[in-house]
């Protein structure tokens, strides 16, 4: 299994003068010798010795009660540095995989009987205080490069087993660390990472990391963590540690950043790391959404977390939707590629703003927004402005029912996104705007559970979606709900919505008109009794996904 599998990572120190050079060189082969040392090994396999490589002959190879060699000069040679009898080293040179295999099973069902090999245990913490005992106390140490210092210690605190008391869940934050830019997703990692740091899971410490584009590796986020909760803690931002029983998630969405990390994180996995990623939607496969840089991006994103353990996706829709993409692009006649189990799993989103670190604080004119609306008929759109969103539809349905003289507010909260230069400039020169017509872009959470609030319904156009949380959000303040019919809104809101098809503007205004008529008599569906949790149920739901991941295999 992973877990059992130890790798010693060779520092790859050595940059300065002769003398740091000499320090290195010997660090290193202090550093092979504990790694080997606290193995405690039975069998050892050598695959060679030779000037350039770094290789201890010493009382740790003694200890080893087989010595298994892939090179004919080798066998002799480890005969005579370690004087031992022949009969204890088994040359595999020459032999192909599956005659070394029976060669090797051979010599142990012979030589060893269970019980046999005496059971060693060694001190780790001896070990480290041994090492770096040694180490610190050559005086050519001062000679030595602060650059080649991190690297022994990187090599350390990767080839000595922990001593640990609680795994790591290592939740990656990149993206919301550079800055919050209050999209959906942002707000959904900052209430999820609240969670998950008031309410660890057991046997678990919530550590947030990011990366940066130029240097690969992940860092603790201690500053950011500290400015999120109000915590007190480290004002330095340390490389991370970590150790084979513990969870990297990538919670946070930054594209390109993957392929500067992608080796680093494959390193971790190597380790025993289980490293898994949130998906949120898979809209850049379909045409027309977003531009083909975009696309290129999420294609090589999504192709490169397939190499690891899991995702939790964040409806039941888009697991079903990446099962069947995985199961037609990673199989070949129907036979799994990819031989290490895979898991997809799901969990659904919270709705309770209050609980989701709120952004605060209202635009300056905020308040001629909310009399302006007084005493009117308002429909919310919330969501950024790109293709998929149907604000074109929307806008050209409440025209038509303007000019029918019919007495109707819209208001669209979001960002604007791409692909919409024609949309943006319909709506900026629109004369309805400022009057009944309002664009509201970058507000905070505080201003848009308002609008929710002050909203006579929710519209959910949208022609893609990974869950709909403008739904949930809508059906916490009973606040009645008209959306496209797609099978995530319908997971989603169930029959607590009134739905709507169709893309063309003349088809959703016989279904404004519809609903508002239905709304007059009491008989549009009401989102009362819409099913939503707190993000408290929904962080739980994620670290059951998460930890229950080993168990069965989705994919």
């Amino acid at each position: 299994p992973q877990e059992s599998i130890r790798v010693w990572y060779a520092a790859g120190t050595g940059c300065g003068d002769e003398q740091g050079k000499k320090w290195c060189r010997n660090a290193e082969e202090l550093i092979h010798e504990t790694f080997i040392e606290a193995q405690t090994p039975d069998v050892l396999l050598v695959t060679g010795m030779f000037d350039n490589c770094v290789l201890s002959v010493n009382r740790n190879l003694k200890k080893a009660e087989l010595l298994l060699v892939t090179a004919e000069p080798v066998a002799p040679e480890l005969v005579e540095l370690l004087e031992e009898p022949p009969e204890t080293v088994v040359n595999i040179s020459g032999y192909s995989q599956d005659d070394s295999a029976k060669l090797i099973i051979e010599f142990i069902e012979n030589n060893f009987v269970e019980g046999s090999i005496p059971q060693r245990t060694v001190s780790t913490a001896k070990l480290y205080d041994t090492l770096l005992a040694t180490l610190t106390e050559n005086e050519s140490i001062n000679a030595v490069s602060d650059e080649d210092i991190r690297a022994c210690a990187w090599s350390i605190a990767r080839i000595l087993p922990p001593v640990i008391s609680q795994c790591q869940l290592l939740v990656d934050v990149s993206q919301i660390t550079r800055g919050d830019i209050k999209t959906g997703v942002q707000r959904v990692v900052r209430a999820l990472l609240r969670e998950l740091l008031l309410s660890p899971p057991p046997g678990y410490e919530v550590r947030p990391v990011y990366a940066t584009p130029r240097h690969q590796g992940y860092r603790y986020a201690e500053k950011f963590t500290g400015r999120l909760m109000n915590w007190r803690g480290s004002s330095k931002d340390e490389p991370i540690d970590f150790h084979s029983t513990d969870i990297f998630l990538g919670l946070d969405l930054l594209m390109g950043l993957l392929e500067k990390q992608y080796d680093y994180l494959k390193m971790l996995h190597r380790d025993g790391v289980k490293v898994c990623f949130v998906v949120y939607d898979l809209l850049p496969l379909r045409s027309g959404f977003f531009p083909q840089d975009v696309i290129d991006l999420y294609r090589d994103w999504l192709n490169r977390i397939m190499d690891f353990d899991g995702v939790v996706c964040i409806s039941e829709s888009v697991a079903s939707e990446l099962s069947h993409w995985r199961q037609t692009n990673f199989t070949s006649q129907g036979v799994a590629v990819r031989k290490r189990p895979f898991s997809i799993k799901w969990f659904h989103l919270g709705a309770d703003i209050e609980n989701s670190i709120p952004s605060r604080g209202f635009l300056p004119d905020a308040e001629n927004v909310f009399r302006s609306l007084e005493n009117k008929t308002v429909f919310l759109m919330v969501g950024t402005v790109e293709p998929r969103k149907g604000h074109g539809q929307v806008l050209a349905a409440f025209e038509k029912l303007w000019q029918q003289g019919q007495d109707l507010s819209l208001v669209i909260v979001g960002a604007e996104g791409w692909m919409v230069e024609e949309v943006i400039e319909t709506i900026t020169h629109h004369p309805e705007l400022n009057k009944r017509l309002f664009w509201l872009q970058g507000i905070s959470d505080e201003y848009l559970e308002k609008l929710y609030s002050v909203s006579s319904c929710l519209i959910a156009a949208s022609e893609g979606e990974g869950f709909g949380l403008p739904l949930i959000e809508a059906a916490q303040q009973k606040l009645p709900v008209i959306a496209r019919d797609i099978p995530v809104f319908r997971e989603v809101a169930g029959e607590h919505a009134y739905f709507f098809s169709g893309t063309e503007a003349e088809a959703l205004v016989g279904d404004l008109q519809k609903w508002l008529e239905l709304n007059d008599r009491g008989l549009a569906p009401q989102s009362d009794y819409m099913e939503w949790q707190k993000w408290s149920e929904s962080k739980q739901q994620l670290v059951e996904a998460i930890l229950q991941q080993d168990k069965t295999d989705a994919g």
